[in-house]
């Protein structure tokens, strides 16, 4: 991806709507002494999704409409699943945890 980057082109090379709205109410909502680090964060963050998760997703995607079938490195194994579960116990805790508060 080029290196002229621009907010338009950071906020779409997001993948999805909830995080490209984040990405603009941040840099809207930023005070000018914090503006230029709030931008080169998410530069950042549209960066890393381009260059090496965009194209993973990508082929995995492609690999399920030619196979029916995930890649087997995304198959579900039992350490994918307990780590799914650590997760999400962890996640329980978190809101159980602000609900309290």
């Amino acid at each position: 991806m080029s290196s002229d980057w621009s907010i338009d082109t950071i906020v779409h090379a997001l993948p999805v709507p909830e995080l490209r709205q984040q990405a603009l109410r941040e840099i809207h909502l930023a005070p000018v002494n914090e503006l230029q680090a709030v931008v080169d964060r998410w530069r950042a963050v549209a960066a890393e999704w381009a260059l090496t998760t965009g194209p993973r997703v990508e082929e995995a995607r492609a690999h399920v409409e030619a196979t029916g079938e995930l890649p087997p490195q995304y198959e579900e194994t039992r350490e994918s699943v307990a780590a799914f579960d650590g997760w999400r116990q962890q996640m329980q805790s978190l809101r159980q945890e602000r609900g309290a508060a």
